[in-house]
């Protein structure tokens, strides 16, 4: 049901929809309301109301690279209000191409089981379909925070009601804020574990994680290992010793190697000044069932080649199954490394 939403638009909606992405320079400004509760928001003005909620705030970074935000409960429980980004960056996007929509209320809809889905008939796009090039709005996204997985921005934009939108056909004026929403990465794998990054600023999302069945920790540390799926493979490995908690840690930690597809090899080194910066942050640790355990986190690695290159790792994002059988057989990537450190 998660991408259900998605789905409607992407064959009722985006379909008709032509042209190349563009961006619009905009003038509307953050909102800073120290009265509105909580870190995380979503503030809406429609129908000469204000709404603030905190809760059921739902926000999915797509494999693909589209992004999706939606609030259930606007006015009522059953109501949805969302939007999906073309492209998961800060700026300013036309609502034509980066369509808002709005869901009133559920229908009651049966194919011979029970279920309570939003009509097809009964909705508002900030897209016209019979003129799908006419802009309408704008949504701002002013930061994102790939660390934390945190994005905020503005909208505002007019919503038409669908052609066969009886109950409420007349278009909506919709302007709001959304502030420090957390959102998840997508994965590609049934089990949900990922890895992504930008190695000097080119987007990796096609790291395939390799894990051990005789044990994913070597010689007292934590292994993880990642390989491109495609011919002529990329690969990143980096471990941390098993007993690392949720934290932050450096280069006195963590042993990093990456392979680029050319087959040039990139290695971490706690000793070179000149790769200071770099990290592994572990935000969650999970058992999932006997000997194994679910990692999550982030990352940005400074790494160096034989010949003094220098390449960045950035925006890691991670989220991996790591089988806690121990082996001593020594891994790929040099050893060492020293207990935790604060940062």
């Amino acid at each position: 049901m998660k991408r259900f939403y998605s789905i409607l638009l992407g064959l009722g909606v985006f379909a008709l929809t032509s042209g190349l992405f563009t961006a619009c320079d905009s003038k509307d400004d953050s909102i800073d309301d120290p009265n509105l509760p909580g870190n995380s928001y979503f503030k809406i003005n429609m129908l000469d109301t204000t709404y603030v909620r905190t809760e059921n705030i739902e926000a999915y970074l797509r494999t693909d690279g589209t992004f999706e935000l939606k609030l259930e409960g606007i006015p009522n429980n059953a109501a949805v209000l969302g939007f999906e980004l073309k492209r998961f960056q800060e700026g300013t996007f036309p609502t034509n191409v980066n369509v808002m929509y709005y869901y009133p209320y559920f229908n009651s809809v049966s194919d011979g089981t029970s279920l309570n889905i939003p009509g097809l008939d009964d909705f508002f796009l900030s897209q016209d379909l019979n003129d799908p090039k006419r802009n309408n709005g704008l949504i701002k996204v002013t930061k994102i925070d790939k660390q934390n997985k945190l994005i905020s921005g503005t909208f505002n934009t007019r919503l038409l009601a669908g052609p066969l939108n009886e109950l409420m056909n007349f278009p909506l004026s919709v302007d709001g804020e959304f502030k420090n929403v957390r959102y998840e990465r997508e994965s590609k794998n049934e089990d949900g574990t990922y890895i992504y990054a930008y190695v000097n600023n080119t987007d990796v999302n096609d790291f395939v994680l390799k894990s051990n069945d005789k044990g994913d920790i070597v010689d007292g540390r934590i292994t993880i290992v990642a390989e491109s799926k495609y011919m002529r493979k990329r690969a990143l490995e980096f471990s941390f010793p098993k007993e690392a908690a949720i934290g932050k840690y450096g280069y006195d930690n963590v042993i990093v190697k990456f392979v680029s597809a050319d087959g040039v090899i990139y290695n971490s080194n706690e000793q070179d000044e000149s790769l200071l910066g770099s990290y592994l942050e572990i935000t969650n640790i999970t058992d999932v069932k006997a000997n194994v355990k679910m990692y999550s986190g982030s990352f940005f690695y400074k790494v160096k080649d034989r010949d003094g290159k220098i390449i960045e790792i950035k925006d890691g994002d991670f989220k991996v199954l790591v089988n806690t059988k121990e082996r001593t057989t020594s891994p790929s990537i040099p050893g060492g490394g020293g207990g935790p450190i604060q940062i």
